[in-house]
């Protein structure tokens, strides 16, 4: 993903979201729809209602400079069938003008040990959470979205740029879905070849050689000039990792 200068134009205190994902997500059509009725729970331990389905969300700041993962884990479903979650705010630095390569995990098992969320990004695991993002009854994330989402109506434009999008399965390791660029350095460190294709990504976080390393930072770049590019879907590189249970 790439934010160019001008990637929030008015500069507005709006938020913007460049990728959520949610389920059944047509609250907005259907307030009282399936898994409409949630509830969440605050840091304070008081429980208020969460408006429609809980949404996971990468949110860059206004001047572009901080980015912000929002991650809701399923807690519990009472009585009434209205499914409990939890939020949790991870943030990290950005960067404008430079390409940020992301790779995301995800493990949507219904076995609270096993549920794990991760994210990279430019080589660096910024989050690792034993997180259920699935409440009971529901099988997948269903709605994967990838552009620039403005706040409110009315508040200016967004501009941003994708590239090199891939998706693996439970069998892929962080090798294969890695930008292809950044995959050639990170087989120029310490480790062969080999041996790093095969480490899967409940491993990867641990290595020494991996763990202790500078990050590899984008190179700057122009800013793309091809008109094209603003009709592209956000893309940055993903994984998912779906298990049934």
């Amino acid at each position: 993903m790439l934010l160019p200068t001008n990637y929030n134009t008015p500069g507005r205190e709006s938020y913007t979201i460049t990728q959520q994902m949610g389920y059944q997500n047509t609250c907005w059509v259907n307030a009282n729809g399936p898994n409409c009725n949630n509830l969440l729970k605050l840091l304070d331990g008081s429980i208020i209602p969460l408006k429609g389905a809980p949404i996971n969300a990468l949110r860059p700041s206004v001047d572009g400079t901080r980015l912000e993962y929002h991650l809701f884990n399923y807690l519990s479903t009472d009585s009434v069938r209205r499914h409990l979650f939890a939020l949790k705010i991870f943030t990290m630095p950005a960067m404008l003008n430079k390409w940020q390569d992301f790779v995301m995990y995800l493990d949507l098992s219904s076995d609270p040990n096993e549920a794990r969320f991760k994210l990279w990004k430019n080589d660096k695991l910024y989050i690792n959470e034993a997180v259920r993002l699935l409440p009971p009854g529901v099988g997948s994330m269903g709605d994967w979205k990838y552009g620039a989402y403005n706040g409110e109506p009315g508040n200016g434009e967004r501009t941003l740029y994708t590239d090199e999008l891939r998706v693996g399965d439970s069998a892929s390791t962080y090798l294969d879905v890695v930008n292809p660029v950044r995959r050639d350095r990170l087989l120029n460190l310490s480790m062969t070849q080999s041996s790093l294709a095969s480490v899967s990504f409940s491993q990867l976080d641990s290595l020494p050689s991996l763990a202790s390393m500078k990050t590899i930072e984008a190179e700057t770049v122009p800013e793309p000039t091809n008109a094209i590019a603003y009709a592209t879907l956000l893309g940055g590189l993903g994984l998912l990792k779906r298990k049934s249970k």
